[in-house]
Order: structure tokens, then sequence, then C-alpha cells
């Protein structure tokens, strides 16, 4: 019974961890005004670049770190981001703050599409997709409840500190750590001499082992200049991709952010500016 619901079990996983991955990102953005007053634009920077910086550099480097070990260092950065930013007595330093919960959602972006290959790959996609295309109203319906009862920015953030710990839950007891991660163990030669020693309890055990021990190898092989030829390959989806996140923060930060009925209200605009964000997200 626990096997046949063990896939259900991670398309579910997979939709939370997708919703939580991107929900602080988004409450950053909904609360770039209490972070800085002089611009909405440079906090939508701050939370994009630390984002893309990992995923041009995660080819070169996520093969040396266990999903594990990414999973906790999320939660530590998502705690983290949240205490800085909330209590962050200069611009600056909640900048910083931002720029943390952008560096971990782009880990835990990057991280999670790449280990859905290790479960059932299609659904767990789609359900990551899902989660995190949710994120966005479920963010912004966060930002415009504290905003309706009126409370401080603060206590919005210090709210939001159940999601890491939601996240590390979700991945150790929903879903579970890849069989990948124990591969890439130091003991990943004595494990595969106990596996052929002992054998397997089911008749496709054996075609498993193969498989993985097959992927790993060819991950494992790749040079640095292989993955940056693999990589470039990518382009004819990696350009219209940027193009369209690029328009879209540019409405976001930009046209938005000054709009307001009337204009020369700041009240006004602030609401706006979460309102046509929701409407959007919606």
């Amino acid at each position: 019974m626990k096997d046949r619901l063990r896939p259900y079990r991670n398309i579910i996983a997979f939709w939370i961890l997708g919703l939580l991955n991107n929900f602080l990102y988004v409450v950053m953005n909904a609360g770039a005004e209490n972070i800085n007053e002089a611009g909405i634009a440079l906090v939508y920077l701050v939370n994009i670049l630390p984002t893309l910086l990992v995923k041009l550099t995660g080819p070169y480097w996520f093969h040396h770190v266990s999903y594990r070990c990414r999973i906790n260092l999320n939660s530590a950065l998502m705690a983290l981001c949240l205490v800085i930013v909330a209590w962050g007595q200069s611009t600056a330093v909640k900048l910083l703050g931002v720029a943390i919960c952008s560096l971990a959602s782009g880990i835990g972006e990057a991280s999670l599409l790449a280990m859905a290959s290790f479960y059932e790959a299609k659904p767990c996609l789609a359900a990551w997709s899902s989660g995190t295309g949710f994120a966005g109203i479920a963010g912004y319906a966060w930002a415009l409840a504290f905003g309706a009862a009126d409370t401080c920015f603060q206590v919005q953030l210090m709210v939001a500190l159940w999601i890491p710990i939601a996240w590390s839950l979700t991945f150790f007891y929903i879903l579970g750590p890849p069989w990948i991660d124990k591969e890439r163990g130091a003991d990943q030669i004595v494990a595969c001499e106990d596996g052929e020693i002992s054998g397997s309890d089911s008749d496709g055990s054996d075609d498993t082992a193969t498989e993985h021990s097959a992927s790993e190898l060819v991950t494992a092989r790749l040079s640095g200049k292989e993955r940056f030829c693999f990589i470039l390959g990518l382009w004819p989806y990696m350009v219209p991709l940027f193009l369209v996140y690029s328009a879209e923060y540019t409405i976001q930060a930009g046209f938005w952010a000054a709009m307001g009925f009337p204009v020369t209200n700041r009240a006004s605009r602030h609401a706006w500016y979460k309102w046509a964000n929701f409407t959007y997200q919606v």
C-alpha cells in the first residue's frame, strides 16, 4: 500500500516545494517599498541576480554537493533572509537579505528541477511548475492580507518563519532524498559491492542499479568545457525566456510601481502595485 502511494506523495511533495521555494521571492517583491523606498526596481534586481548567478554556475559545482546538503542550506538561507530583511537597520542590509533570499530560490529551483529526474519526472515537473505558479498568487495574497490587517512588514516576515521548517519537513518526510545522494557518498563502491553480494528484493532491481550506475558515469565524465558547450546548446530556450522575464519585471517594477489612483498619492500607488501584481498572478 505504501509503495502504491509513493508516486502520489512525490508529486504532492514537489508541488509543496515549488510553492515554498518561490513564496519568499514573491513576498520580497511585494514588500519592495518597505525594503527600499527610493526604488522598487533595485529590489527586483537584487532579487534576480543571485538566482541567475546560481543557475549559470550550478552545472560546474552542483554535482559536488548532495541534494540533502543543498536542501539544508536552503532552509538556513530562508530563515536568515527573513531575519535580516525584517530587522536590518539600513537599506543596504535589507538588500543583503533579499540577495540571500534570491540565492536560496536559485539553489532550490535548480536542484529540484534536476532532482525530478530521480522520481516520476513528468508529473513531478508538472507539480513543481504548478506550485511555483501558485506561489505568485499566495505571496501577493499574503502581503495583501497583512496589509488589510494593518500590520508592519516585520510581523509579516517573522510569521513567515514557518516556511523553512515546512521546506525541510516536506523534503525529508514526504519526498525523501534521491538515490543519487547515496551513490555519491564516500562508501559508493562498498555499497555497490554489498548490493551485488546480497542480491535484490525485486526482479527489476539489477536493471535499476545498472541504469543508476550508467547515469552516474555519464555525469561524472563530463568536463567543465563539455558542460559549457552543452549549456550553449540551450540558447534557443534561454533567449526567449530571458526576453519574457525581462519584459515582465520591467512592467512590475516600472510601470505598475508608478501607477495609482490618484497617482500623486503614495498609498494609492502602493496599493495599486500590490493589487496589479496579484491580478497578474491570478
